[in-house]
């Protein structure tokens, strides 16, 4: 089996296992719907994805997913609460990510994000961003090659941070 397909098989997974962590309630779902982001040049999202896909145009590429999802049960005002619920999500995932590099969060168009890093030996750098509002807004990067990563996931951050709902 080639790597990409592994690759694939284990975003894919890793998505549907996050949306049914994060599904709270049979409520109905907010009026917002829909997500608008801010491409870097070279990115394109992949037509028909769910979750929203995104590559960039380079061979190697990894795979930048974002979906929104309910809302949090707690309201979140600060960054480290950002940063507790994104751990308290993966954490729940009960899935070997690989060991984390990085907890931090920030401000974004959408308000406060939480960001985390992990390096795992299958799989390579993982990113993971949570924007905690009235939908939340999750993120994650899977790397592709080790060429394209460091630029990648610079891109994908600043993309991400550009999210905002309508």
């Amino acid at each position: 089996m080639k790597i990409s397909v592994i690759v694939a098989v284990v975003v894919v997974v890793f998505a549907l296992a996050v949306a049914l962590c994060l599904r709270r309630s049979k409520a109905p779902s907010p009026a917002i719907r829909q997500l608008r982001l801010t491409l870097v040049a070279g990115w394109y999202e992949e037509p028909g994805k769910s979750p929203r896909t995104f590559r960039r145009r380079a061979d190697g590429s990894g795979v930048l997913q974002i979906s929104l999802q309910p809302p949090l049960k707690r309201k979140v005002t600060t960054g480290e609460e950002a940063e507790n619920e994104l751990a308290r999500l993966l954490d729940s995932l009960g899935m070997d990510l690989g060991e984390r590099q990085l907890m931090a969060h920030d401000k974004c168009s959408s308000g406060i994000l939480a960001t985390a890093i992990y390096k795992s030996q299958k799989q390579g750098l993982l990113q993971f961003w949570l924007i905690p509002r009235e939908v939340t807004v999750f993120a994650s990067y899977t790397m592709g090659s080790l060429e394209t990563v460091r630029q990648e996931v610079a891109e994908a951050n600043e993309m991400v941070k550009t999210a905002t709902l309508e």
